[in-house]
């Protein structure tokens, strides 16, 4: 069995932070979870710390002093996994579970049985045998955003935004080896990086965008209104700093 391990970001979750799906799903998961606290000023770090203390096999956790925002979080926990050589795949999951434990597995599932991909990227594509529920305002913002988001990369992307990706740790050590410019929309920088590191083909037959068979938008998202209506300003800078 292949070694994984997923990150979960935690700012001030502790009202969103699904405890019951993962206590319930702790021994059915393939993959190890790291949760990074992210500075949170409520009870999350409590929340995580018996988490972990009841499913330790499971569940690991960082306590970062201070809030550096959800990129940050990221790459800091993905370089602190590179320190463990056994770990095959690297991930990172929304810590309100909109991406169900369920649906993770099916993609580690996926990303075990098709080896010639290097990075398996969730999308939320509603259709026939899939429960992906979305209002239709996110969806449109969403579909706006997405083209324009292709557009700039050059690439047939259909959902950058959602919060499920998994890669080899190799492609790891390069993609989250410096900071990132955007606070929000680093998934897309995390693109240009692979895409001027191997080039275009390389993301078209390597990167794989999976559609994901469950996924429940849930209230109080931290990605609102104002930040997809800023996103055009906000990608074109993450453009013309790829360019670079």
């Amino acid at each position: 069995m292949h070694k994984s391990t997923i990150i979960v970001p935690c700012y001030n979750e502790s009202q969103r932070l699904n405890v019951s799906a993962f206590g319930t799903n702790a021994d059915a998961l393939i993959f190890n979870v790291l949760f990074i606290n992210d500075g949170s000023s409520d009870r999350t770090i409590d929340i995580i710390k018996s988490l972990c203390a009841k499913h330790p096999e499971s569940y690991s956790y960082l306590d970062l002093s201070e809030n550096v925002g959800k990129a940050e979080a990221i790459r800091y926990g993905m370089n602190h996994l590179l320190k463990d050589k056994a770990i095959e795949y690297m991930g990172y999951l929304d810590a309100d579970l909109a991406t169900t434990l369920e649906s993770m597995n099916g993609m580690l599932r996926f990303t075990y049985e098709n080896s010639k991909f290097d990075a398996i990227f969730g999308i939320r594509l509603k259709r026939l045998g899939a429960d992906v529920n979305r209002s239709l305002t996110r969806h449109y913002l969403g579909r706006v955003f997405a083209t324009f988001t292709s557009i700039l990369l050059n690439l047939p992307t259909y959902d950058t935004q959602c919060g499920a990706k998994v890669l080899r740790r190799d492609l790891c050590q390069i993609a989250f080896s410096k900071s990132f410019e955007s606070k929000w929309f680093f998934d897309i920088e995390l693109l240009f990086r692979l895409k001027n590191e191997f080039g275009k083909d390389y993301v078209l037959k390597k990167v794989y965008e999976y559609p994901i068979m469950q996924w429940f938008e849930e209230r109080g998202s931290k990605l609102g209104l104002k930040q997809y209506l800023l996103a055009p300003f906000e990608l074109l800078k993450i453009y013309f700093k790829s360019k670079k």
